[in-house]
């Protein structure tokens, strides 16, 4: 392995981003700012790269099976592609996100901030340190 407990990344990049957010839209959310218009910009900041990923990934995916003598567009894609699309993670598949699975750590980025959005900001010091154990 070239950089051993790199995988460590993802858990630090999760713990950055939690403190960010936190520090960026506390203060925001209990001065009133709605769950949606939070929602909305969280969205707006994730999406892109999420749709980077599956604009990247289709083309690799394609182009992969094609070198392997696989069928490169399985009439299947299409509902893992409709739900990839949408940020969700595909049913269809034994890969919840087929054509760029390093999606997932956007995916679960995006799903734990607004469960914060919705619950975590309001919560106390004690429960914090309760749901982190």
């Amino acid at each position: 392995m070239v950089v051993p407990h790199s995988y460590l990344a993802v858990d630090f990049f999760f713990m950055l981003s939690g403190f960010v957010i936190a520090l960026n839209y506390q203060a925001r959310m209990e001065k009133g700012l709605s769950f949606w218009r939070f929602a909305q910009a969280r969205l707006v900041r994730v999406y892109p790269m999420f749709l980077i990923g599956l604009v990247i990934g289709v083309p690799v995916k394609i182009l992969r099976a094609s070198l392997y003598g696989m069928v490169p567009f399985a009439i299947t894609d299409v509902p893992n592609f409709i739900t990839n699309l949408i940020i969700l993670p595909s049913p269809f598949s034994f890969l919840l996100f087929p054509f760029n699975g390093a999606r997932w750590s956007l995916f679960v980025e995006l799903l734990v901030s607004l469960l914060f959005g919705a619950l975590l900001y309001r919560a106390s010091d004690r429960t914090l340190i309760v749901t982190i154990l």
